[in-house]
């Protein structure tokens, strides 16, 4: 809704310039420890060039059965009557009177070709990679990097 954005674009805006009765929240699914590997390879030697990835999410079907079990979860969580008092009384019909930003979770979330391709559709990291450079497969104990002579990992978030 409009609201929304101007809410959303006036940030920096004085408090009386908010609109009154506009709510939002957010709620994530977290894959922790995945179970998917992906690759990472250096381009050359130039640090201004970037890596290749290549991510491989849900390669590992676990992953993407956790996924869908989160998504689920999540359409509990907003069926609670808790959170029914949020949402909205009409307009909303395909996501139980919530908005969402982005995709809305399918109606039927017990259709599991639905769940898995809204898992497929909006997966998405949070905030930083990590685990590219693990001590003793990629580089030693000194953090250079196996295979590239002058190569050391100084930051290793």
């Amino acid at each position: 809704s409009s609201s929304f954005i101007q809410t959303a674009s006036s940030a920096n805006g004085s408090a009386s310039s908010q609109p009154k009765n506009v709510y939002g929240g957010n709620i994530f699914e977290k894959l922790a420890f995945p179970l998917s590997r992906g690759e990472l390879w250096l381009r050359s030697r130039d640090p201004r060039d970037n890596p290749f990835v290549r991510y491989n999410y849900y390669s590992h079907p676990l992953d993407l059965e956790r996924c869908v079990n989160g998504a689920r979860m999540i359409a509990k969580v907003l069926n609670t009557r808790s959170l029914k008092k949020f949402a909205y009384a009409t307009g909303s019909e395909s996501s139980n009177g919530f908005h969402f930003i982005g995709p809305a979770l399918p109606k039927n979330t017990s259709d599991d070709a639905a769940m898995t391709q809204f898992c497929r559709d909006t997966v998405n990291t949070m905030w930083h990679f990590h685990g590219g450079c693990h001590v003793g497969s990629v580089v030693n104990h000194k953090y250079q990097v196996k295979g590239v002579e002058g190569l050391r990992v100084v930051d290793g978030s």
